[in-house]
């Protein structure tokens, strides 16, 4: 994490941080994305996911090359999202806690992210239905309370029988970047496309 700080001169400069032991594990931690109240939600394949213990894992399928540990022989865990809520008193993050089983299935979802003002969390998921196949994008709205609202399925033309990974939209709310193998099904791309429908905080489409 990038972090403002001091340096030993009194300069203030950006500076590397590793977030801590409530965050990165000996499991695998990737795509983080925080929220504008400080919570940090990222996928991770640590126990105590809902899928539990992957009975058939696949290190080419489920997990991405760069976070791969192939010398480890450790249970491998489905690949569930987790969020860790932020202390703005101590300035470190609280103990991961999984995102449950409204978002969390047996299969795999991770990429989470979370809009401008902090009321939509996008993910990619091979579980929910319905699908298009691979990993799809849903959305799920978030509750001022901080509760997750049943996942949408983004559809056509996001979605395909292909992985769709690494939802991103600009911060002005008006265009979608993503990745997809949804040309060849084998090598992704990058996509970009415009900011469909809003979805409202209940988590149903504005009219």
């Amino acid at each position: 994490v990038l972090r403002p700080r001091k340096d030993s001169t009194g300069k203030e400069r950006w500076m590397l941080e590793n977030p801590g032991p409530n965050v990165n594990t000996e499991f695998w931690e990737s795509t983080p994305a925080i929220a504008p109240d400080g919570t940090l939600y990222f996928a991770s394949n640590r126990p105590g996911s809902v899928g539990g213990p992957k009975k058939n894992f696949d290190m080419q399928r489920d997990i991405p090359r760069s976070g791969r540990q192939e010398e480890s022989n450790k249970v491998e865990y489905d690949i569930d999202i987790w969020y860790c809520p932020y202390d703005w008193e101590t300035g470190s993050w609280k103990p991961a806690i999984n995102a449950g089983t409204v978002i969390n299935t047996s299969g795999t979802e991770m990429a989470p992210f979370i809009n401008t003002d902090g009321t939509m969390l996008f993910f990619s998921s091979n579980g929910h239905k319905p699908s298009k196949g691979g990993l799809d994008f849903y959305v799920s709205a978030i509750a001022p309370d901080g509760s997750l609202g049943k996942p949408q399925n983004l559809g056509e033309p996001l979605n395909s029988p292909k992985d769709e990974l690494g939802f991103f939209i600009t911060y002005d709310n008006t265009e979608i970047y993503f990745s997809s193998m949804k040309q060849d099904g084998k090598h992704s791309k990058i996509y970009r496309t415009t900011f469909p429908t809003p979805v409202a905080n209940d988590g149903s489409k504005e009219k």
